[in-house]
């Protein structure tokens, strides 16, 4: 699998702003729009409504980290 991270940051800021947050029985608000989903598992509906700020914490540290690497591989 290959990571595009372009596309990932594209659809990350492409989003509701954040943070969301998880509100319990299928309820996820972003910036005060409900969103429901079906999820009957807790722990998914927190990953979802953390989604929003984690992927654009992540991506910011990959690129970070390439950008280090890339300085090591000049040296």
């Amino acid at each position: 699998m290959s990571l595009d991270l372009e596309a990932i940051k594209a659809r990350a800021e492409a989003a509701t702003s954040g943070p969301w947050e998880y509100q319990g029985i299928g309820e996820i608000v972003a910036r005060g729009i409900l969103l429901t989903t079906d999820l009957a598992d807790d722990a998914d509906a927190e990953f979802i409504a953390h989604a929003r700020t984690d992927v654009p914490l992540l991506a910011s540290e990959i690129e970070r980290l390439r950008a280090r690497l890339m300085k090591y591989e000049a040296d």
